[in-house]
């Protein structure tokens, strides 16, 4: 009776429900708290109080008739949610910051390995010069020609191995650039026969151990296509070095541009080796090699193909691979017309 209400309430609560109730009282408003009430064993409950104005036919303000309703399961759901919410984005925070810590490490260690290869591969370099013009000089004595073949191949061995841990360092930072899109693009407006001629002489110019029959078969009139150049090189060269290394010595690689709807697509096909279909999904994950499909044991670090991908979805192009009848095709579809962000 009156404000004897008031008397099962928290402590805690008191001064809001009677402010909520006074204003409302004096306004005639409907009004709706939660509060804390003291049941008949003592225990607080929260309860959801919600109070209408009644009036009477000539439109005096008689009270108020209301409910109110235990949420006490509620509320404690609201707060494990909220503890659990806290929690999550706590842990939100810590990957963020482990990964920041991550990336530093992996630039620092990344510049600290490339620095002495960058020395390696300069001396490896100028010893292949020296090798070639006096080789006398160079063993500080005189020597046979199968001990300078012996040099000479071993050359070849540094020199390879070189390029190998060069190429997978390149490869890991470029990952962590786009992981992170730190990675930014240079488009350009791209002549595709005469870039994609360019391209291939290029590879097999520095490619030159690489002993296959390189074909290139480009649609005529087609359109140009705006592009980053330096990120499609870097698709089509690891494309070509993938059908390099998994296909017999001698064999044929096929390189094709088309016009495909609103794409240009550009294929990469080598012959020799199948890849198991139960295999497509996961050769372009990090560090993925198919098993027992390295017949001319070539190695990899399984980089190669996990690059390609990122480089095209952030093309905004798609890839997908077809192997039957003992040969394996590459298709790469980019868009003609670049999407604004």
């Amino acid at each position: 009776m009156d404000w004897g209400w008031l008397e099962g309430l928290h402590p805690e609560d008191r001064d809001l429900c009677i402010k909520t109730y006074t204003l409302s009282f004096k306004t005639r408003e409907k009004f709706q708290m939660e509060y804390r009430l003291k049941r008949a064993d003592n225990e607080y409950r929260w309860v959801l109080d919600t109070g209408i104005p009644r009036f009477t036919p000539r439109g005096n303000f008689a009270g108020y008739i209301g409910s109110a309703i235990d949420i006490t399961e509620r509320k404690l759901a609201e707060v494990a949610l909220a503890a659990s919410q806290q929690a999550t984005q706590k842990q939100l925070e810590e990957m963020e910051l482990l990964n920041r810590l991550k990336d530093e490490f992996l630039s620092t260690v990344s510049h600290e390995l490339r620095t002495p290869l960058t020395n390696m591969k300069m001396a490896i370099q100028m010893l292949g010069i020296a090798l070639n013009q006096e080789p006398c000089s160079i063993l500080a004595v005189a020597v046979s020609e199968s001990e300078l073949s012996k040099a000479n191949r071993y050359f070849q061995i540094l020199n390879n191995e070189c390029d190998r841990e060069i190429n997978l360092i390149n490869n890991f930072l470029d990952l962590q650039r786009l992981d992170s899109n730190t990675e930014p693009l240079v488009m350009e407006t791209m002549e595709v026969n005469s870039w994609l001629t360019k391209v291939v002489n290029l590879f097999q110019a520095r490619h030159y151990i690489c002993d296959h029959n390189l074909s290139l078969n480009i649609s005529p009139n087609l359109p140009n296509l705006i592009c980053d150049p330096f990120s499609l090189e870097r698709i089509l060269i690891e494309l070509l070095n993938n059908a390099c290394k998994f296909s017999p010595p001698g064999s044929k690689i096929n390189i094709n541009a088309q016009e495909s709807l609103d794409c240009i697509q550009f294929q990469v096909e080598n012959f020799g080796v199948e890849i198991p279909a139960a295999e497509f999904s996961r050769i372009f994950d990090k560090f993925y090699r198919i098993p027992s499909n390295d017949p001319w044991k070539q190695g990899g670090t399984g980089l190669g193909l996990a690059l390609v991908k990122k480089l095209i979805i952030y093309l905004g192009g798609t890839i997908f691979v077809e192997s039957k009848y003992d040969s394996t095709c590459f298709t790469v579809q980019l868009p003609l017309t670049q999407q604004e962000d």
